[in-house]
This record gives structure tokens, sequence and C-alpha cells, in this order.
């Protein structure tokens, strides 16, 4: 079918659609559009060959009845397909009109011609109502696609006119219609019914709003709403020019707007050896034609031309595949070598299209060389031909015994296999596979990103990956994705041997074949400030219709772990000069592990420090846990002699790295009330009463006074107003004050007893 590929037409190579309107004239669309929508019948357009498109159609709505209570029209079917354009010449869109009558809509569909018996994609219309029964909608079975599905049906009569059914559309079957409402489409893309009359005599609704909707019911003998009509969607996959035509040297002009191709050259394979004389001999393979790429910078509008090298049917090599600024090949930008042929009556495989040197050689980016035929020999098979790299492969060679001709070569570039020949017969060695160029315009690759969670802890580790699709129908070359790390996240490692630099991760994907793909992970650590929003972008040798960049945006949640902490003394009322031992106890309720945990326990002046568990400094007072796990306990104990005079609440605090949602526990504290040795007073029995303030007690801190009391601890309503007075047999107890924070300290126990023995007061001390 080499003819169906010429392109000696120039303007048939220009990667433009042409959308030609026939009502009222002509509308010129470009291809770097992407997507075109057509909704007019008679519509003609052109792609260059090897162009992947996605069809969709709409068949047309059915009319509503038109009797006294009429039923609604059917809505139209859905059919698609992906098609690759396999001719220059221009294919035909048929858009289906919505019925006006008892007939059903008209169907939609895309032909290579003006016959849709030859439609490649099509799509029925919806059934028009003829009574007060709903019509269904455009049948799935008769329509064509490799996706297709049932158009809605429309709503019975009732009181009231039915609705339509609404069209089908990508993701699933029309939705019927219930009630006078018309049913609305699957999606935003598909056609909603007309509803139908309600309320009073008159006509029903037309459908209007997207394609294939069906008409809503009239009531009282009035006309039924009209369907709407079909649609046609056009979406171009990935273009590019696949030209074979051997022969003569074809003009390609570069499109609009593009000024960077990727060109692809496969040269013509070499013909396998054949026989003219002797017997019982194989003969050897031909050898593949080489491959050469190169990307390529183009002025749109200028004319480049091709030529396709003929695989070789004589003892000559195939021919060269080039793309050159000229007509010929001097001036060549890429070019493949043809596959060597085996001469007549040799044994041995052919060498392939060389990558390297001799006359005219390869050029381009990318040189590999053919493969080479395989020999034949005495009383074996003749050898087969050599594969064309990323081409066609060899032809097989004629098995032994048995004299015949050696296979072709498959294109593009296969050598062809060697002949055999076992009596008096002259066997030919199979041709060699024609050569091809593919001139690609743009890729069609997306790029998407995902992380482990969006809501990571601050300190932790996230995983992104990083996937990348070829969605075209062109192997796409030269992919590098990179991936800007923000400065709330520092960069660990990654899956597939990127480089990091400078806070940029480089990967390399390389080459993906169509619907390949390639993923890689990439662990970084969230920080605990910084910007967050992570975007990955991809460039490839051509120009991206796809997505080329894919953000993901972090919102780190501070860790939080409730530490609580208590603390006890084992004796509230020690004596002077006596020891105390305080046990701190720290615990994390969670719910995350807790880290840098350290207790802050300063013993206050009314203690001395002695000893403690590990852990803690007496010089700064900080205890240091470290991490305390969730659910997890940590215990401390600080002994200390207790001074004459000072501070006795002791109180700690804990605290983390950590946010703390309950700060109320973060503390506690203890009150110490320590006892002094009893002051005993003897007074003679003469003798019944006493000043107290001929008692010499040690000199009071400074900014302090003596107080006198009746009671312990000592207080303002226990204060001895009249000191100098107090009776014998009675007790007291003296303690320091300090008016400016009204604060009265730790007291020492006075008696005041009688004695006959004596003649003089006497003071002594005493403890318990």
């Amino acid at each position: 079918m080499k003819n169906n590929k010429n392109i000696g037409m120039k303007y048939l190579f220009k990667f433009i659609l042409i959308v030609v309107i026939l009502l009222g004239g002509a509308s010129t669309m470009h291809l770097f559009a992407q997507t075109y929508t057509i909704t007019a019948s008679g519509n003609t357009v052109s792609f260059p060959v090897g162009t992947s498109l996605k069809i969709e159609v709409w068949g047309a709505g059915g009319r509503g009845g038109s009797n006294a209570t009429g039923g609604g029209g059917g809505g139209g079917a859905y059919a698609a397909s992906t098609v690759t354009v396999n001719q220059a010449t221009a294919y035909y869109v048929n858009i289906g009109t919505g019925s006006t009558s008892t007939a059903a809509g008209g169907d939609s569909w895309f032909a290579p011609n003006n016959n849709v018996n030859n439609a490649l994609v099509l799509a029925k219309g919806g059934n028009s109502a003829t009574n007060s029964t709903g019509a269904t909608g455009g049948s799935y079975s008769a329509s064509l696609g490799q996706v297709r599905n049932n158009g809605g049906r429309g709503a019975n009569a009732t009181s009231d006119g039915g609705g339509g059914g609404s069209s089908a559309g990508a993701t699933g079957l029309g939705v019927n219609a219930t009630n006078q409402f018309g049913a609305v489409g699957p999606t935003g893309n598909d056609g909603i019914g007309g509803n139908g009359r309600a309320s009073s005599d008159g006509a029903g609704s037309a459908a209007t709003i997207g394609p294939g909707g069906g008409g809503g019911g009239a009531r009282g003998n009035n006309a039924g709403g009209a369907g709407a009509n079909g649609r046609v969607i056009i979406t171009v996959l990935g273009p590019q020019s696949d030209i074979t035509t051997t022969g003569s040297v074809e003009a390609w002009v570069a499109p609009e707007n593009v000024t960077s191709i990727e060109v692809e050259t496969w040269g013509g394979g070499g013909r396998g050896g054949s026989r003219t004389s002797g017997s019982n001999t194989g003969f050897g393979g031909g050898g593949g034609g080489g491959y050469s790429r190169s990307r390529l910078t183009v002025n749109p509008g200028t004319t480049y031309y091709v030529n396709v090298g003929a695989g070789s049917t004589t003892t000559a090599a195939g021919g060269d595949s080039w793309f050159s600024t000229t007509n010929v090949t001097g001036g060549s930008l890429v070019r493949a070598k043809g596959g060597n042929s085996v001469a007549n009556n040799v044994t041995t495989g052919a060498t392939g299209g060389a990558s390297t040197g001799g006359t005219n050689p390869a050029i381009g980016d990318v040189r590999l060389a053919g493969g080479s035929g395989l020999n034949g020999g005495a009383n074996t098979s003749g050898g087969n031909g050599g594969a064309s790299p990323n081409g066609g492969t060899g032809g097989n060679g004629k098995q032994n015994n048995s004299s015949g001709n050696g296979t072709d070569g498959n294109p593009p570039g296969g050598g062809g296999g060697g002949a055999y020949r076992a009596a008096s017969s002259s066997p030919t060695g199979g041709n060699g596979g024609d050569g091809k160029v593919t001139i690609h315009t743009f890729y069609n690759l997306s790029i998407a990103k995902t992380v482990t969670t969006t809501t990571p802890l601050v300190g932790t580790n996230v995983t992104f990956t990083i996937t990348v699709v070829n969605n075209g129908s062109n192997t796409a070359n030269g992919i590098v994705v990179t991936d800007a790390f923000p400065t709330g996240i520092t960069y660990v490692s990654n899956s597939a041997s990127a480089t990091f630099n400078a806070g940029t991760l480089t990967w390399n994907v390389g080459t993906l074949n169509p619907a390949a793909s390639a993923s890689i992970d990439i662990v970084g650590t969230v920080n605990a400030s910084g910007s967050y929003a992570n975007t990955a972008n991809l460039t490839a040798n051509l120009a991206n219709n796809g997505n080329s960049s894919s953000l993901i945006t972090l919102f780190p949640q501070q860790p939080t772990a409730d530490l609580q902490l208590t603390k006890e003394v084992n004796n509230t009322m020690p004596p002077i000069s006596g020891q105390v031992t305080f046990t701190l106890t720290a615990y994390n309720a969670g719910p995350q592990n807790a880290t840098n945990v350290k207790v802050q326990d300063i013993l206050p002046f009314g203690f001395t420090y002695v000893s403690s568990s590990a852990g803690y400094d007496n010089n700064t007072g900080i205890w240091t846990i470290g991490t305390l796990n969730k659910g997890a306990s940590q215990v401390l104990t600080l002994t200390a002699s207790v001074n004459a005079f000072g501070n006795y609440y002791n109180q700690a605090v804990v605290s983390a790295s950590e946010v703390d949602p309950n700060s109320t526990n973060n503390t506690s504290g203890v009150s110490v009330y320590p006892i002094y040795p009893i002051i005993e007073v003897v007074l003679p029995c003469a003798t019944t009463t006493y000043n107290l303030n001929n008692i010499t007690v040690a000199t009071p801190p400074s900014g302090s006074q003596i107080s006198w009391h009746t009671a312990s601890p000592a207080t303002a309503s226990n204060k001895i107003a009249t000191p100098s007075n107090v009776r014998a047999g009675e007790r007291y107890f003296v303690a320091f004050y300090n008016s400016s924070s009204n604060c009265y300290g730790a007291t020492s126990e006075v008696l005041i007893k009688r004695s006959c023995l004596i003649t003089n007061p006497m003071i002594r001390q005493r403890t318990k």
C-alpha cells in the first residue's frame, strides 16, 4: 500500500488540520490545538500519515411524540475509537441531524471517504416517539467503535409529555427520562433531553444542550420537541509523519509553530544470497539496514527533503534513508545506511548498514549498525537476514533439503533470507525490507507526583514518587525530570541513581516507548520551617503536549507529646540539718515519642544538695532524660539536707522538643516544713509569767523579724500580740516573718515550765 503514503503534494504533509465546512465556506484549524469539535455535517479533515487520533461520536436525538400526550424521544448513542491515520487524503466526518419527524435521529460517523459503509467509528441516532410511549435511545450494538454505549430512553407520557432521554457518553449509558423533565447525560460533554409539555397543551421542548438529546413530548396534538444534532470530537494523541514511499525524493514542510523535530531513519535491507549453480547448499542472509536518529532545529514553513531507501532486490546494498536540506543526500542532516546484500553463490551472510565510515556515512545523534545476516553452507539452510535496530526483522533462510527462495525481510530495513538449492533450480534470496523515515513534532508525556502523606510530622521522612508515562504513539527520547527541593524538605536519597546537586535532583529517564512508564522514589526529611511546595518538571527532546509538571504541597504537623511530672518527698516535716529525699517521675502520655526531654529542679536555699540518681546535674539543676517514648516513664531520686533558714518549697518543670498539648501537668512542687529543736524555758515556782523577748533566737534573715505564735505553722491569726506576758505551762512557737513578702518561715517550739528547784529562769534546748 505504498501509494497510500505518497507525500509528493507538499500541503498534505504540513502538520495542519484542515476542516472544510461545506455549509457556507471553509474554516482552517491548526493541528497544534489538539482537540477539535465538529458540529456541522459534510466536513473533511486531513492529518499527517501516522498521526494517532481519538475519535468520539454522538448520534443525534429522536423527536418527542406529537399525539395527545407524547412520549419523549430517545437519546443518541456514543462510540469512540483510537485511529492511526494511514492515508494522505482527507477523511470524512458526518454529523447526524436531530429528528423533527417520526424518523430516528441521524447517525454520526468518521470514515476514510464519503461512504457510511466504510465508517471507522459510528454512533446511532436515537429513535423518535410515535405515541405516548417513550422512544429507545440509539443502539450500541448497531454502532461501531472500541467503546459503545446506548442512548437514554425517553419517558412515557402521563398527563404531561414525556421528557427526552440523554445521549450516551464515554463514562456510561445514556440516562433514561422518568417524568416530564429531560434526562441529563452522564458527563458534561453529553446531551440533555428536552422537557415534555406540562400543565397545558403545547409543543414539547427541543433538546438544545449538548449533542444527541431526545426531544420532549407534546400535549394536545402539538409537535414534539426536536432531537439535538450529533457531534464529533477529534483529539490528536501523537502526530508524526511515517514516510515509507521509495523511488523518489519527497518534500516535507516544517509546520507552523514547530521549531524542533526528531527524525528517525532506517536504511533498506540487503538481499539474501541466490544460487545459479551447484546443489545442496544454503546461502547467506542479507544485512539489516542501519538506524540513525537526531533532534533537529527547523524553521516553520521551510521545505526539507526525505528519501526512503528501498530494500535491495539485487546484489547491490539496500538504499540509504535520509532527511536533508536539499533534494540530494549531500545535504543530509540524518542518514541511515542500507544493509549489504549477499553475492550470488556466496554462503557468508552480509553485514548490516554501517554506523560509521564509508562513502556518505551514517549521520545522527544516535547511530546503530544493522544486524548481519547468518551464514549458509553445504547441507545447511539459507541464512536468516539481519534485523534493523528498532525496526524490522530479517527474513528466514530456506531450510535444507528443499530448494526454494529465501523470505523477504520485514520493513523497515530487515535483511532478506538466503536461498537453498538442492538440485538444478536457481532459487533467489529474499528481498530486503524497505527503509523508513519518521518525523516527530512533539511528544505526549505525562508526569505525576505523589507522596506517602501530605500531613507528615516535622522531623520525619516522606517518600515522593514521580511517574512519567508516554501516552503518545511514538517513542519519546531525551526525557529528563528535575525536582528542586524547597527549603522545608531536606533531600535524603532516591531509588534511580539520580543526581542531587545544589538543591536540585536530576533524573535522566532517557527513552520511553509508547504506553511505557518509569518511576522514581525520592526520600526527604520534613524540616520545622520553610517552603513545602515541591514541583517536578519534565523536559524531552521535543515539546510535550501532555502535562510537564506536577506539584505536591506538604502541610507539616508538629509532633505532640503530653509530658506529665509528679514530685514527692519522703518527709514533709524533717528536723533541721536532717535529710529529705525527693522523688520525681516524668511520664509521656503521647501521642508521639518525646525527644530532648529535660526536667529542671533547682533546689531552693532551704536545702543543700547531697546526692541523686544518674542524669541530674547539681550545677545546673537539670535532669537530662533524652528520648521518652509514648507510654514510658523515668524516675529521679534527689537527696538534700535541710538548712536552718531559707525557702522550703521545691518545684520542678519538664520540657521537650515536641509541642505539649497540655502544659498544666508539666510542673510539680512540694513544700517541706522543717522542725527546729524545742526551746524549754523553766521558771521558778513563784514565777507565773514570762517575757518571750528575753529568749535569744538566731539572727533573722535580712528583712525578717522574730514573730511569736500560739500554733504551728505560723500564721497571722495565731500570732501573739504581746509576747512579754506569757504564762507558764503553755506551748508557744517562734518563726521569722518577712513583711515584704508576707511570708512566715518554719517554726520552733517553745515550752514554758516551772520548777521549785531553781531560783532563776533557765533556758535549754532539746529535740523531740
